[in-house]
């Protein structure tokens, strides 16, 4: 059975909290009418930033780390002795976790593989940022 967690950074303090996702309607007028918040396992709940908010993947990248939505990956393929890079970004794309990166003929501007077409261990994942804090991480080959 996979885990479903969320991640999303606090409001308060910048933190990244990891947990279960509650969302709450606010009853006052004038103030957002959506607050996120995600529950760590251990103890309360702190308030996120919503557009922070990410699915953990069930997925581990080749270091042992966590992947989720918003997280930026360097994907390595070594078919047949190659050793070619990618930057992309994970996303929740039609009913499954991706890859996903700009395409310009696109008609939806982007192209994406789903996790599950990468053939491991032939192609490997290593999570390299996220789109909060590196999106320029997704600008060129993604180096800086």
């Amino acid at each position: 059975m996979r885990e479903i967690k969320f991640r999303g950074k606090r409001v308060d303090n910048g933190e990244w909290v990891y947990g279960s996702l509650l969302i709450s309607e606010h009853q006052e007028k004038n103030l957002e009418p959506l607050h996120y918040f995600i529950c760590p396992l251990d103890k309360g709940y702190h308030r996120v930033i919503p557009e922070t908010v990410g699915q953990y993947t069930g997925l581990k990248d080749k270091n042992g780390i966590e992947m989720y939505e918003g997280d930026i990956v360097e994907l390595t393929n070594t078919y047949k002795g190659m050793n070619t890079k990618s930057i992309v970004e994970i996303d929740f794309i039609d009913f499954t976790f991706a890859g996903k990166w700009a395409e310009e003929y696109s008609p939806s501007g982007y192209m994406y593989n789903p996790l599950g077409s990468y053939n491991f261990p032939i192609v490997t994942i290593e999570v390299i940022g996220n789109i909060y804090e590196h999106p320029h991480l997704l600008e060129g080959d993604g180096r800086d």
